[in-house]
C-alpha cells in the first residue's frame, strides 16, 4: 500500500510539472510573456493562431561597469504568421535607437485585415563585460 501511495504521488508530480511546461506554449492577447531566441508562441483568443517567433535578438546596450561613449540599444526581429499563411516581420528596439530604419518600441503589424499592435518591454539580462548571455525579450501583442 505504501509504494502505491508513492507511485500516485510521483505520478500527481509529474503531472503537474507537463501541465506548467506546457503553459508556455500559448498566452492570451493583452499579457506580457518571455520569449528566448528561436523560441515561438501561440496566442489565444485568435481564430488564426497567431504564431510569435523571436528570430533574432542583438545587445549593442553598454554592459554594467562598464565605461561607454553611448547607452546602445537592443534590437529583436520577430516573425508572426497565422494558419492561414499570412506572415510578417518587425523589428523593435529600446535604447538609443535611430528612426531611420523605423525601428521603435512598439509597432503595428497587419495580418489578413487584423492589426495587432506588438510592444516591446524589455530584453534581459541586461550585459556585463565578460559574459555571454541567453537574451529573452519581454513582449506584450494587442489585437487592435
Amino acid at each position: 500500500m505504501k509504494n502505491i501511495n508513492k507511485y500516485l504521488i510521483v505520478l500527481v508530480c509529474f503531472t503537474g510539472l507537463l501541465i506548467s511546461s506546457c503553459e508556455k506554449d500559448s498566452i492570451e492577447f493583452d499579457s506580457p510573456f518571455e520569449l528566448k531566441e528561436n523560441e515561438s508562441i501561440v496566442l489565444q483568443g485568435n481564430n488564426n493562431d497567431l504564431k510569435i517567433t523571436l528570430q533574432e535578438v542583438n545587445d549593442s546596450r553598454c554592459p554594467v561597469n562598464a565605461l561607454c561613449i553611448s547607452a546602445g540599444n537592443a534590437r529583436v526581429k520577430l516573425r508572426m504568421s497565422d494558419n492561414s499563411g499570412a506572415e510578417n516581420l518587425a523589428e523593435l528596439c529600446l535604447g538609443f535607437c535611430d528612426n531611420m530604419n523605423n525601428t521603435e518600441d512598439s509597432v503595428i503589424i497587419r495580418l489578413n485585415d487584423i492589426s495587432y499592435t506588438v510592444v516591446l518591454k524589455e530584453v534581459s539580462p541586461f550585459p556585463e563585460l565578460g559574459k555571454k548571455q541567453d537574451k529573452k525579450a519581454l513582449l506584450i501583442i494587442r489585437k487592435e
